[in-house]
């Protein structure tokens, strides 16, 4: 996968946005909530594969922002696992557990 970009999202979260890769990411969430996490589906939110870089205070929006401009370089890598976490209602998002991907590239 490449990445590249940070963007702001939902007000507080950077996202390293992915600019390579993204199908199949797509694919594979598809796939997993068309299945057992069906019932799990937040039709609430739009899946926006990405790595979260970090979350910012409100007040801190705009110094983060322009801090990560000047990050031009992509960044690449292999995805060899999925992490599946909890969405608390204080924001907190515990990771539950982890899934190794496996496969040819």
């Amino acid at each position: 996968m490449v990445f590249a970009g940070v963007t702001l999202h939902e007000g507080t979260a950077l996202f390293l946005n992915v600019k390579r890769g993204n199908d199949a990411v797509v694919s594979l969430h598809d796939s997993l909530y068309r299945g057992i996490l069906a019932p799990h589906r937040s039709r609430g939110h739009t899946f926006v594969p990405h790595v979260t870089v970090g979350r910012v205070a409100a007040g801190d929006v705009a110094a983060a922002l322009e801090a990560s401009a000047g990050i031009e370089a992509p960044v690449t890598g292999v995805v060899d696992r999925v992490s599946v976490y909890e969405v608390l209602g204080d924001g907190a998002r515990p990771v539950r557990f982890e899934v190794a991907l496996t496969g040819g590239r």
